[in-house]
């Protein structure tokens, strides 16, 4: 049931066929001219016709290999390291919160704002290490980290990377996205930021809902951003929101999202 995800692997362009562009799916499913969306350009298009193992097909899933005949989209503006992926199911950002492992057999240790190239999905892009809590992870540790990337990547929580230094082309750490960040990990605001991330860490909705609203203070927001942010399934986090709508913790705003009634009213009583 998860959205349709594709990274890309090969490209090719066939004279009077079209654009084709190949890759296993990561998740979810693709039939004959569902829209797509390419990332991390935004560009629209639809999937013509789909082929896997040689054979033409009218649907394909999650685990196999497909080609997609790709309507109106230049050989050109596709390549390797570009996902596929159903519309408004994931969008390309700069930053990314995740669990990094340094492995053992690393001969150094990773040390803060250190540059490393990151590996996920097809994708490869520079990266900037922001460990949240120490000043260096040695070989072994496992940490919270912030990765600021040189360019966009269209990734989700849970998805997995490796890294590697940025001139030698030998694994020295992985781990898994824990959330999509909004803003740059500031040590100002570690206190709200840190239990955030380590909810999410041992999968505690409940938590996370705690401590994302104690500190998110400037809008309200939906349930359909939080399950992309996170990764909890919408259903879920669905539910926890309108149970604290309906407990008189949170107001609802009509589909623009929820606010915290407490902070609401401080609000309220401030303005003239």
């Amino acid at each position: 049931q998860a959205p349709f995800r594709c990274w890309i692997d090969q490209e090719k362009g066939f004279a009077g066929f079209g654009t084709v562009a190949i890759g296993t799916i990561l998740s979810g499913s693709l039939s004959q001219d569902d829209p797509l969306r390419l990332l991390p350009s935004g560009l629209e298009t639809r999937a013509r016709s789909l082929e896997t193992h040689h054979e033409t097909c009218s649907k394909a899933w999650a685990g196999q290999r497909v080609g997609i005949n790709l309507h109106r989209a230049p050989v050109s503006k596709i390549s390797r390291g570009m996902l596929l992926a159903a519309p408004g199911s994931v969008e390309p950002g700069y930053l990314l919160n995740v669990d990094l492992r340094v492995l053992d057999r690393s001969k150094k240790p990773i040390r803060n704002r250190q540059r490393v190239k990151l590996y996920l999905g097809t994708s490869v892009t520079n990266a900037l290490v922001v460990v949240m809590e120490k000043e260096q992870l040695t070989p072994g540790q496992r940490a919270l980290v912030q990765f600021r990337l040189m360019r966009p990547v269209a990734a989700l929580p849970g998805d997995s990377f490796v890294i590697c230094l940025l001139n030698v082309p030998i694994v020295i750490g992985g781990g898994k996205v824990v959330e999509i960040p909004r803003e740059k990990f500031r040590q100002a605001k570690a206190s709200t930021t840190l239990p955030c991330l380590k909810a999410l860490q041992e999968k505690d909705l409940k938590g996370f809902v705690d401590h994302y609203f104690a500190g998110n203070l400037c809008r309200p927001v939906t349930s359909g951003e939080l399950s992309r942010e996170t990764g909890f399934p919408i259903a879920l986090m669905e539910s926890e929101i309108r149970a604290r709508v309906t407990s008189g913790e949170f107001i609802s705003f009509k589909g623009r999202g929820v606010f915290r009634k407490s902070l609401y009213q401080e609000l309220k009583s401030t303005l003239p």
